[in-house]
């Protein structure tokens, strides 16, 4: 996952940058549909808690609600 990844990346000293000028446009359920119980989407709940688990003390010492501080959240990387 991106995410994951993004987080092992400044875990091992590295700076994750990202382009504010870019746009990604997403249709959620178009490649793999809604349903959550089966296919892909269930490996996206599975791996959301994962994610969680794996980066809990990260997260509860670093997160930013959205919209707040954002050059701060920017500058961390």
């Amino acid at each position: 996952e991106d995410t994951d990844l993004a987080f092992r990346v400044r875990a091992a000293g590295y700076k994750v940058y990202y382009q504010p000028e870019s746009m990604v446009v997403h249709y959620e359920g178009i490649s793999h549909g809604t349903d959550v119980s089966t296919g892909v989407k269930a490996y996206q709940v599975a791996n959301q808690k994962k994610l969680r688990e794996r980066w809990q003390e990260t997260l509860e010492r670093e997160h930013l609600a959205n919209a707040e501080l954002p050059f701060l959240a920017r500058d961390r990387s």
